[in-house]
């Protein structure tokens, strides 16, 4: 764009050499852009200041999409030159003023991205670079025409926000913004929007979904920008818009008619993460929720009370397919929220940015983290081995491997299931980064396990009876004399709970419903069901017997039944073998199956064991029948 135009400054010609930052004093550096038409060059110059208590420097924090980093365009920076992002370069283009020196901190400029140490120190600072700021300036980009090859304006997304919020506003019976985007965040009283006719918003469907296909919308960063900033304002191509207007319009999109893969990303940054924040800011304006509020949307979608390490994993997990060129943020870029959430002043030692860090190891701290804030080890209930680290890592077997897309989802964890009879994990302080020591109950050993069925051989109900007469057969033969229990084996095929009626929760079973899955398991194709649910449903008229299939195919699809030396059935990873221990380990509401190996154990992963998921080991325990030992994961 401007080459030829810097040439023609009174500049050096030597490249910008950044000064060192002193973390101590929470320094940054800001940028103040010059003024300038929209075809000058970009000329600014850095300062550094300090965001220590009491010191309160002016300042917008800009949000925005690198893109592709290789593509890079020099500006002027203190009279020297400096490569950065082609994206940076036109960001600063549209952001700066025509009459007037605008100060910004933006990513790529304000931190010196060659020094890893200092991006480190720097990433750490964000809940605080954002919070001080201003306001946040996202910039959009310019726009990408959408399916109709119409071209995407500010004031068009505007219009079409405010009538699908007018729509909306008039189906749930509520009279403001704020009640509206409240009700959308709390998921509540929502049936208006269902009673849906596409042609009610069909006029605006190619405006919200063209806004949603640009590149900042997928981008990993964006929610903790988003949501730690005061204030935003918005800039799409020329124009400006209002962003949460537009945000709430396509949550409602959202629920009503619309399949996207951008999808997610919106609905967390307005139902999810980014709507709980300390204090109640920065979004109150934009759900309309105070702290209470938020804290209550919590209580009300995550199980029971939501301790700070499951929310960090389920921050994360909300965020993990964003897309960003540096793996290790996924972590990094997602802390930001929540300490924000939690109120912590600073970030414990565990979390701290560290990019020299190999990416299993960043990954291992902040499970660790997890798992000592909690005292639980739910985390290792999410741990699958067929998404195991590249050899090349070097990783532990009890390190999750967020991001990989998995084939085999672990068992999820529930209310329902309490192996560990409430105790509570304890960390050792002087394991290494690659150990985890972990106490609990050697309770029994792997002896055989039968063929694995994937999900899709279990869609139909021949497909079901054929997986139940392979596995009977298969562990029907003699385990320490004892035969194979017709009810325990049922119970172990749908690990021993059923969907409810509306198949969005599950409970223990109880005596009719075992009834019930005892004829299903005995004879499939004459217990009077025909099919398989494929997905929930929502008919609350849902048979026993169709909810028992379901629980079926999701128990036992891509796992392994197995039979154990003491003749239990339970459910286990694909790569289950004969010898694995299986243990009730302190923290974990699940048994896990481990593996003997060269100084310790391997986490193969969580199961279900039979007539173990209810603290029956720790009474054993209590009784004296089962030792305690200490389990060292490698």
């Amino acid at each position: 764009m401007n080459s030829m135009r810097l040439e023609q400054l009174s500049i050096t010609k030597s490249k910008y050499t950044y000064t060192p930052l002193d973390p101590k004093q929470k320094q940054i550096r800001l940028l103040d852009l010059q003024p300038g038409d929209p075809e000058a060059p970009v000329v600014c110059s850095l300062r550094v200041v300090s965001l220590v208590d009491g010191q309160d420097p002016d300042y917008e924090a800009v949000s925005y999409a690198w893109g592709d980093a290789n593509l890079r365009e020099e500006v002027q920076v203190n009279g020297s030159l400096l490569s950065v992002p082609l994206s940076t370069a036109r960001a600063l283009s549209r952001l700066r003023e025509t009459d007037q020196v605008r100060t910004v901190w933006i990513d790529a400029i304000c931190i010196n991205q060659q020094n890893i140490l200092e991006r480190s120190s720097q990433v750490a600072f964000m809940l605080r670079v954002y919070r001080s700021s201003r306001r946040v300036a996202v910039w959009l980009g310019d726009p990408a025409g959408s399916k109709d090859e119409t071209t995407l304006s500010a004031g068009d997304v505007d219009t079409a926000a405010d009538t699908v919020i007018h729509w909306a506003s008039a189906k749930l019976g509520v009279n403001t913004f704020d009640e509206l985007s409240e009700t959308l965040a709390l998921q509540k009283d929502l049936q208006g929007l269902y009673a849906f006719n596409p042609d009610d918003l069909l006029t605006v469907y190619a405006q919200l979904e063209s806004l949603c296909q640009q590149p900042w919308f997928s981008r990993r960063w964006v929610a903790q920008e988003f949501a730690l900033g005061r204030r935003n304002i918005c800039y799409i191509g020329s124009g400006i818009m209002n962003l949460e207007r537009a945000l709430v319009a396509t949550v409602v999109i959202g629920y009503v008619a619309w399949d996207s893969d951008h999808l997610e990303t919106i609905r967390n940054l307005i139902i999810g993460i980014t709507s709980v924040a300390s204090e109640g800011e920065p979004l109150a304006t934009l759900v309309g929720l105070d702290a209470n509020a938020a804290r209550m949307w919590y209580a009300t979608h995550l199980p029971c009370i939501v301790p700070a390490g499951y929310l960090l994993n389920w921050i994360i997990e909300k965020l993990v397919y964003h897309t960003g060129s540096e793996p290790r943020d996924i972590v990094y870029a997602t802390i930001g929220i929540w300490q924000s959430i939690t109120g912590l002043d600073e970030l414990p030692q565990l979390l701290q940015p560290d990019y020299c860090l190999s990416l299993w190891k960043v990954f291992a701290a902040a499970q660790k983290h997890i798992m000592r804030s909690d005292r639980s080890l739910f985390i290792l209930g999410t741990v699958i081995d067929l998404a195991p680290w590249p050899k090349s890592e070097g990783s532990a077997s009890w390190v999750k491997r967020w991001g990989a897309r998995e084939t085999d989802n672990p068992f999820i964890i529930r209310a329902c299931y309490k192996a560990n009879s409430s105790r509570t994990y304890e960390a050792v302080e002087d394991e290494r980064e690659h150990e985890l020591w972990l106490r609990g109950l050697e309770v029994d050993l792997v002896a055989q396990h039968a063929p694995t069925f994937s999900p899709r051989d279990l869609e139909t109900v021949s497909g079901q009876c054929a997986f139940i007469n392979s596995t009977r057969a298969s562990l029907n033969t003699n385990v320490s004399t004892k035969d194979l229990d017709t009810t325990a084996f049922a119970r172990t095929l749908v690990a021993d709970v059923i969907w409810q009626p509306l198949m969005s929760d599950v409970k223990l079973l109880d005596d009719a419903e075992v009834e019930e899955l005892l004829r299903y398991v005995v004879a499939p194709q004459v217990a009077g069901f025909t099919g398989v649910p494929t997905v929930p449903t929502t008919d609350s008229t849902i048979s026993v017997t169709a909810r028992h299939s379901y629980g079926l195919k999701g128990a036992c699809g891509n796992r392994s039944v197995f039979r154990t030396h003491d003749g239990r059935f339970g459910l286990g990873p694909v790569t289950t073998k004969p010898g694995d221990v299986l243990a009730v380990i302190y923290g974990s509401m699940l048994p896990l199956m481990l593996r003997p190996c060269k100084n310790g154990h391997e986490l193969i992963g969580p199961c279900y064991l039979h007539g173990m998921m209810q603290g029956e080991a720790i009474k054993l325990h209590e009784d004296g029948v089962l030792q305690e030992k200490t389990f060292k994961l490698m």
